[in-house]
């Protein structure tokens, strides 16, 4: 196993790699949820993304800082393959969002039990692995999840704990190379019609519930109950970016 793997996988917290490739789809996933927040402090202060291994690695693993969808799921994706499952990227628009095609990125695994879509870089996001050919409702252990099927696209739908229905990404099965990203990516960083480039969102997956920090509040969403969200100073917000998500509060190294 190479430098990169270890330290992904102590990154993660994960002493031992399943040797089923669903199991270990499920447990890469659900630890980079809890230990790798999704945040956007680079975008906010104008630090490029970068889409090189070595770089992602030098910034989630020795930094220990979190990224956003591209750079959470291009290095999860890579450690997938070099652990031995057949994986590709797939992109998406995500509903509401700025931006058209490449404004999401997530990970296709073709394993055994069949094609399975996972998802370590969207904010509100499920927890397990979905069946891509699946048109039943599937459970994550907080909320149910519906991939539906309209024209090439696959929509990624959401049961709320009010039983309402809402998209939350659509995408097509089309294997993508990291290259195609770049310039919707570079818009995305750029463009005052995404709220990355003006709120800072930072979030991971707790025990208890989905907890984000966006600028001046914090929430947290439990399952089955009502999100509760409560106001903080940019003070608290420092301290709640260290003490809640492992981060400094600038982006720097700790």
């Amino acid at each position: 196993m190479d430098s990169m793997l270890r330290a992904y996988l102590e990154r993660l917290r994960l002493a031992e790699v399943p040797q089923d490739g669903l199991e270990l789809l499920r447990a890469v996933q659900r630890q980079s949820l809890a230990e790798i927040p999704y945040e956007n402090l680079d975008i906010l202060q104008g630090v490029p993304l970068r889409f090189g291994t070595d770089e992602l690695a030098e910034k989630l693993l020795e930094r220990r800082r979190g990224g956003v969808c591209y750079e959470l799921n291009f290095l999860m994706e890579e450690v997938l393959r070099r652990l031995g499952l057949d994986t590709a990227l797939l992109s998406g628009i995500v509903a509401g969002g700025a931006g058209g095609d490449f404004a999401h990125a997530l990970v296709l695994a073709q394993l055994p039990q069949g094609r399975y879509i996972a998802d370590a870089g969207f904010g509100r996001g499920y927890l397990r692995p979905l069946r891509l050919d699946e048109e039943d409702w599937q459970w994550d252990g907080r909320f149910r999840y519906r991939l539906r099927r309209e024209g090439d696209w696959y929509l990624l739908e959401r049961e709320k704990s009010d039983g309402t229905v809402t998209e939350e990404y659509r995408f097509t099965d089309t294997p993508r190379r990291r290259e195609e990203y770049r310039e919707m990516c570079d818009f995305l960083c750029a463009s005052p019609q995404c709220k990355f480039t003006y709120m800072l969102v930072c979030s991971r997956e707790l025990p208890e519930g989905r907890l984000t920090l966006r600028d001046d509040f914090l929430l947290m969403e439990r399952p089955g109950q009502s999100p509760e969200a409560k106001p903080v100073t940019e003070e608290e917000r420092d301290r709640l970016l260290w003490e809640r998500f492992r981060l400094p509060p600038r982006g720097g190294t700790r």
